[in-house]
């Protein structure tokens, strides 16, 4: 769980009910999502504060890589078969990187959503990417469909 006023994160047993100690990250704080990578043992949160998202080793909780991440960070996303990361933002964009060996993020695009569309979901079975766009003056909300080449 996101712990973003201690700049940090913990983990809960769910049988025992039992909280973990917290993995602290004071380099960034602000971090309210998080994805989990189960295949290679990582979790990425994008932080807003500064802007950028952190790979933590997920039996450790050592940070092993971090990147800029767009502003307003609320919605990531990981697809562990293509080893991509979707990191929506209210900033107005959707940043998308490629998790290289040794954790190394490889910016791949930066897309154009809309601003305030912050919040969204992946769907792998259909290849899509969705995220709502909220109303913005005289525009309505919408959905934002975006494809995930194979």
């Amino acid at each position: 769980m996101n712990l973003p006023d201690a700049r940090g994160i913990a983990s809960v047993d769910l049988t025992s009910q039992q909280v973990s100690p917290a993995w602290s990250h004071p380099s960034a704080g602000e971090n309210f999502s998080m994805a989990v990578d189960g295949t290679i043992h990582r979790l990425f949160i994008p932080c807003r504060k500064p802007a950028r998202m952190l790979v933590i080793n997920s039996d450790s909780g050592s940070i092993t890589a971090w990147a800029p991440v767009v502003g307003d960070a609320d919605d990531v996303f990981v697809d562990e078969v293509r080893r991509l990361v979707y990191v929506i933002g209210g900033e107005g964009h959707i940043d998308l990187f490629y998790v290289r060996a040794g954790d190394a993020l490889v910016a791949r695009a930066h897309v154009p959503t809309a601003p305030g569309a912050r919040t969204g979901l992946y769907v792998p079975e259909w290849n899509k990417l969705l995220v709502a766009a909220p109303r913005q003056g005289t525009s309505d909300a919408r959905l934002l469909v975006f494809s995930i080449d194979q």
